[in-house]
Formats: C-alpha cells, structure tokens, sequence
C-alpha cells in the first residue's frame, strides 16, 4: 500500500501538518510520544499517567494514520460513551480543524459527526464504546487496519476477543492500547506485562549515570526534589529531554510498552506543575 510520505518520519509529518488550539504541534515538551507516532510494532501498550497529554497522542496518530496512508480505516473505542464522544469532539475535532488538514483532506462529500469521520485520502475513523463481552456486539461489522482502546483498565479482558477481529482482513492489524493504571489486577496490568515494557531512561548531567524509573522507590526519588526531577545516585537536577526508551525485555519486538508517567515529560518540570507533583508524592 502506497504511503503519501516516505522520507518524514510519522511524528515530524504530524508537528508539520496539524494544531491544537491554534498553534502547530509540538514535542519539544513531549519528547517521549515521538515513538508512540513513529513505531508501528502488532501491539503498542501505554501505560500512562494523568494528565500528560495520552489523548492527544492518540488523536494525533489516529488523524496522521489517516492522511499519509491511503484507505486507511481506525477504531477508537473507549469504556462508556461519554469518552468516545470526549475524544471526538475535543481531540480529533481539534486535529481536523487544522488549516492544512481541511485545505487538503477533507471535503465537503467527507463524514464528520461523532461516531465517524471521512478523509479525502479514503480513510475512516470510527468511535465507538464497550465495556465487556456483551458491548462489544455493537462493534461488529466494522473493518479497520487500527484499533486504538483508551482506558482499558475498565474494559474487561474478554471483550477484546471480539473487538480485534475487527483487524482480520487488515493487512496492518495495528493495536494500541492505552490507559492508567489503578491496581495491579487490571486489564491494562496484564497486557502490560506481556510487552517489552520500555522505560524512559534519563542519562544525569551531573553524574554521567543512567536514570530509570522502573520502581515505585526510583519513581519517589525522582520526584522528591522541589527544585525538579532528581537523580537517584547523585540528587543532581535531571533534563528529562535527555532521555531514551529502553526495554526490560528487548526480545519482545512485537508487543512494544510504554511507560509514561507525568515526570517524564518536560511539560511537567515547569515551576508550577512540578510542585503539584511533588505536593502528591509527598502526602
């Protein structure tokens, strides 16, 4: 299948073509969802904090999916209908006013409501929502190459039984799920331990050593520090830009994890924000 962009790697294409809230996008305070845009493993899992921009990741890679791949469909599903149309009205409604993406890729013939969107490129979106087995009824008859599920830490295990076969004629079959965790025995906790489950791992400016937040005590240490992010070896300051994914289980290259908690994004260490975080840690 033809690509309209071959040389642009998936997130520089998405900061060139779309805004949010009438300025471009960016990853300048995002750095660690460059890979949610750029990879394309079977399975992608994001295990994600409040808060830290996961929605608009996913609205981005959904509409950014959808113009640079010709007849390209994605299903967004989320537990309760409330979230489905949150998601479509405030971040894929978002992306699609982007003046470049109407220019270009919509028309008027084009489908816009809450449940589906059309793009000139042939491309599909779909909304919809299922909280178990049962639910997942309403999914049938749907053909996509991407299921995207957001929250699925309240979607039962079982209804993805049904809800994948959706990818079956895809030649894609691309899986994202993402969520935030509120125990360990959850949907989420499960597909996450089935991946690679990467870390952002943080290289300290002062002490030269690596910094990675792969436990409860390291991700308390990071955020002990009032004045920012803080290496757990030498309590120097940490630029969190200076960072890379890296893998617990690095054989595991077809179902990639992300963890993504609040402190890992630049966004997050500004004066203000960061003693939010630190207030929580500290309580």
């Amino acid at each position: 299948m033809t690509k309209l962009v071959k040389s642009a790697r998936t997130s520089q294409f998405a900061a060139a073509l779309l805004e949010l809230k009438g300025k471009p996008l960016s990853f300048t305070q995002y750095k660690p969802f460059e890979a949610i845009y750029d990879l394309d493993p079977d399975t992608a899992v994001l295990k994600a904090g409040r808060q830290i921009g996961k929605s608009v990741s996913l609205a981005g890679r959904i509409i950014t999916k959808s113009i640079a791949r010709r007849y390209f469909n994605s299903l967004y599903i989320a537990p309760f209908q409330i979230q489905a149309k949150r998601f479509s009205n405030a971040y894929l409604d978002a992306f699609v006013e982007s003046p470049i993406i109407r220019k270009h890729f919509k028309t008027k013939q084009d489908v816009n409501n809450v449940y589906e969107k059309s793009f000139s490129t042939g491309s599909r979106v779909y909304l919809s929502y299922a909280e178990n087995e049962a639910d997942a009824d309403r999914i049938r008859g749907i053909m996509a190459d991407q299921l995207v599920a957001d929250e699925v830490q309240d979607i039962s295990m079982d209804a993805f039984v049904p809800i994948v076969e959706i990818l079956s004629a895809s030649d894609h079959r691309f899986k994202v799920f993402a969520g935030t965790s509120k125990s360990t025995a959850n949907t989420l906790e499960r597909l996450w331990l089935s991946t690679n489950q990467m870390e952002w791992a943080m290289k300290c400016p002062h002490c030269n050593k690596w910094v990675i937040p792969n436990n409860y005590a390291r991700c308390l240490h990071i955020c002990s520090n009032p004045l920012g992010p803080t290496c757990y070896h030498c309590n120097g300051i940490l630029d969190v830009n200076r960072g890379q994914w890296v893998a617990a289980k690095p054989d595991n290259r077809v179902k990639i994890g992300f963890h993504l908690p609040q402190f890992i994004m630049a966004s997050n260490t500004s004066p203000k924000k960061w003693s939010g975080i630190v207030d929580k840690v500290m309580q």
